[in-house]
């Protein structure tokens, strides 16, 4: 049933504050259960590497965590045609296509996956993070 609309008017949000507080309880909460439990950590932050890497808009998660990930082209004429690149356009097809086509059953996905498959994404979308390259405008 469809609610009267003269109730709606008499029903308030929640105040921002009071939504920032409550929220920033959770946050601890969900800080100190996810500080007792490696796996589900692990699992936490390979969701969302592999968000940013695979899907467009890949935000999904609370964690805080930044994965970077740049092309080469220009730094290096024929680097994309290179064996190497090519590797790694295999790989990263061959995770795509394992992958589940829409993000919000990502998280399920991952969860059904033993811990080898697991690792071995982590270690794919980790190495994608890699950036060696010096530049002369970038002194890192």
């Amino acid at each position: 049933p469809l609610a009267d609309p003269e109730e709606d008017d008499r029903i308030s949000p929640i105040s921002d504050r009071l939504m920032t507080e409550l929220t920033a309880h959770r946050t601890l909460g969900l800080r100190q259960a996810l500080g007792g439990n490696p796996d589900i950590a692990f699992l936490a932050a390979l969701h969302a590497f592999t968000l940013k890497i695979f899907y467009q808009y890949g935000s999904d998660s609370c964690l805080e965590l930044d994965l970077k990930s740049v092309s080469f082209g220009a730094q290096a004429p024929g680097l994309n045609d290179s064996t190497c690149a090519q590797a790694i356009r295999v790989r990263h097809d061959d995770w795509a296509n394992a992958l589940p086509k829409e993000a919000t059953d990502l998280w399920d996905a991952l969860r059904g996956w033993d811990r080898d498959r697991q690792a071995a994404l982590f270690a794919y979308v980790v190495s994608m993070s890699v950036n060696a390259v010096h530049e002369a405008w970038n002194r890192r």
